[in-house]
Formats: C-alpha cells, structure tokens, sequence
C-alpha cells in the first residue's frame, strides 16, 4: 500500500476474494476464503461481481486501473474494462514485493 499512495490516484481499493472490493479505512474480519480454492466459474462470478461493484464508483471505460497484485486478481477483470497497467505482470510474489520495496 506504500507503493500504492506514491501514485497519482484518485482511490485506492483492495480486491478481496470474499470482499469483491475495500476501500483502506473498511475493517474487516479475517476470512479464509482465497483464490486458490475457488474453481473457474468462481473466479469469474467474482470478476463479473467485483466490476458491478466498481462501476459504481469508478468509470470501467474511462478511468485507469493500476493493479499492484497477482494474475489471479486481475485477470478475470480486464475484460470489463478498457484502460489498466499490470507493473507487477509476470513476476513471482518474491519479485513483486522486491519491485515494489525499490519504488519507495
């Protein structure tokens, strides 16, 4: 979330497997649920989901979406929008967090 506040950024969300979406200040109970025990057709409900969600306050088609995450966040997400960056694509957790540890 370090990384993320240095952007030039209108709003800061979390994905969240369980949550669809949090904004920073949200307080949340842990919840086990994780991508890794979601089946395909999960993955996608909760992509198709999460979009409705942020449609309601961002503009899909218009805005630019930044994702400081893994594939499995975002990769079911692209399709419903037009603009993204992906820093992170194709790097292993080690590397991502390595990354993002030289941007700040």
């Amino acid at each position: 979330l370090i990384y993320a506040r240095t952007l030039d950024a209108d709003d800061i969300l979390v994905l969240s497997p369980y949550h669809y979406i949090l904004k920073l200040d949200d307080i949340i109970e842990k919840v086990d649920k994780n991508f890794k025990s979601m089946k395909a057709n999960e993955k996608r409900d909760w992509a198709r989901e999460t979009a409705l969600e942020l449609g309601k306050i961002h503009d899909l088609k218009n805005d630019t979406f930044v994702f400081l995450a893994g594939k499995e966040y975002y990769e079911n997400l692209l399709p419903y929008m037009n603009s993204y960056e992906l820093p992170l694509k194709g790097m292993r957790i080690g590397q991502r967090l390595r990354w993002l540890n030289e941007k700040i």
